[in-house]
């Protein structure tokens, strides 16, 4: 038994009553948080500031309309973003290995690539068609050959000089390039100008390995890399036109714009929401209950106290200074609720680089995993609120209130 001990009636807590004391504390900030959030800030972000979450929404149904009549936007009602190119690279491979497959170019009968044996992976992919001025079934091909035909920029200028008549030779010749040998014609066995080119006999077979068949050996990931490079020109090519349309461009500007003040706003609240109840939980309860007794404390019926047996305004303030790194990561629970983009989004820049939610809510709980450990193997059970504080947890005052130094908080 250590000195301290013998001269007290009461001991320092062990590592379980301390653990829950912060949770509880955890937890009521956590609500408070949300509660001023919710009740505070989006009431005036829903009144003040309706003009930007109104043009933010019409901005996101066009954006949504635009985007599905381009074939270049997910048809699912929730999703927002732009198909990316990896993800749309594979469906594009599926559509061409089938197109090929399934045409008179390919012995189907001697089936050399093992097509029949894959042939249910197929089955939800489209066939490539041509059909008169326009390609089916392609969405890059129903983007170039229809959807850009006659749209403008916001300066008046045609995306496209191609004419609809000239739409299926021009995406085949001048945006896949099928024709040129140091770019599409590297994979692609050049037909006519109205037939759907077909990729390369040793190109499909190792895209058809790689990308279907999942067998990676160094040739057929290579090829992948050389097709996806190629692909991305094309890819990145259909969005740069999609972002200049006078519709969808400036759509996409003013969801920007206004959903960036939105978010700054959105971030600043959530702080503003966290810093308040972070007063409320940490200072003025103490302040209130006496003797520096956060609502964790009161429960679990504990207490800080120094090697004297005081609590000073010095040690409550400490105490809240340290409850900040420990009890941010709440802010992930009410953020995920409200606004996921808050934790994406930097909220500070270091050195030219953004640090975000995420970065800061898993630096709170290696916090609060560093003072579980230290209060597991501190002699006295203190744990990291207390070495800061310069205080120890109690269960309870080990003095009587007369003993009490001058100085101190008062009951």
């Amino acid at each position: 038994m250590n000195k301290q001990e013998e001269n007290s009636q009461f001991y320092p807590v062990g590592p379980v009553k301390a653990f829950f004391s912060s949770l509880i504390n955890a937890l009521l900030v956590c609500l408070l948080s949300v509660g001023f959030y919710f009740s505070i800030f989006q009431t005036i972000k829903y009144t003040s500031m309706k003009g930007d979450v109104d043009r933010k929404e019409n901005s996101y149904s066009l954006i949504l309309k635009e985007g599905r009549e381009s074939g270049l936007l997910k048809g699912n009602e929730s999703n927002t973003m732009v198909f990316s190119c990896s993800n749309y690279y594979e469906f594009f491979v599926a559509e061409l290995l089938k197109h090929d497959y399934l045409s008179p170019y390919y012995d189907y009968e001697k089936d050399p690539d093992g097509f029949k044996k894959a042939e249910s992976k197929f089955k939800d992919i489209p066939q490539i068609e041509i059909d008169g001025n326009q390609i089916k079934d392609d969405y890059l091909g129903h983007f170039y050959t229809s959807y850009v035909i006659g749209r403008v920029d916001e300066g008046g200028n045609k995306l496209v000089t191609y004419s609809q008549e000239d739409s299926v030779s021009s995406y085949i010749n001048g945006i896949l390039s099928a024709n040129d040998p140091s770019k599409g014609g590297a994979f692609f066995d050049y037909i006519d100008d109205s037939t759907f080119p077909i990729l390369k006999s040793n190109v499909r077979t190792l895209l058809f390995g790689y990308v279907i068949n999942s067998i990676v050996t160094d040739a057929t990931k290579n090829m992948d890399q050389k097709f996806y490079s190629y692909f991305q020109g094309v890819f990145d090519g259909a969005q740069d036109l999609l972002m200049k349309d006078s519709v969808y461009g400036a759509a996409y500007r003013n969801f920007e714009e206004s959903n960036s003040k939105l978010l700054s706003f959105d971030t600043i609240g959530v702080f503003v929401s966290f810093g308040i109840a972070s007063l409320i939980a940490m200072i003025v309860i103490p302040l209130i209950a006496k003797k520096g007794r956060s609502l964790g404390n009161i429960i679990t019926k504990t207490q800080y106290v120094q090697e004297n047996d005081s609590f000073e305004t010095k040690n409550l303030l400490l105490l809240f200074l340290i409850s900040i790194p420990k009890y941010i990561f709440v802010i992930g629970i009410f953020v995920l609720i409200s606004n996921q983009q808050i934790l994406l989004s930097p909220w500070f820049h270091v050195f030219g680089k953004g640090v975000n939610g995420l970065f800061l809510l898993a630096a709170s709980l290696i916090v609060d995993a560093a003072s579980i450990i230290i209060t597991l193997v501190h002699p006295d059970n203190r744990n990291l609120d207390g070495i800061v504080s310069m205080t120890t947890l109690c269960s309870k005052p080990r003095h009587s209130e007369t003993n009490k130094p001058s100085g101190t908080v008062s009951e």
